[in-house]
């Protein structure tokens, strides 16, 4: 049995809540991050859900929650950049 799904699908739902700090939203992100390099298959399934009461995907507001706090992750914008380009191409080539 996997646990995973489970502790990915509780920080999935409250990314999509309003956070006030940004160290748990960041924390809550590298949660997701490392889901995706665990396992990428079952997170792409968690996040193709659709978000509460619109007509979003739980992936979309990932993403932008991801490059809105981008600069919380490393501090350095050249690394930082880099890793985010390397997890969104990983991403692209599990949804292609």
């Amino acid at each position: 049995m996997q646990v995973v799904p489970s502790f990915v699908e509780l920080v999935l739902e409250r990314l999509t809540r309003e956070i006030l700090t940004t160290e748990l939203r960041t924390m809550c992100l590298q949660v997701v991050v490392a889901a995706l390099y665990y396992n990428p298959p079952v997170l792409l399934e968690l996040l193709q859900k659709p978000l509460p009461n619109t007509d979003s995907t739980i992936l979309a507001h990932f993403i932008k929650q991801w490059l809105n706090d981008a600069d919380c992750f490393l501090g350095s914008v050249q690394v930082n950049c880099f890793g985010s380009f390397n997890i969104f191409f990983r991403l692209l080539k599990h949804l292609l």
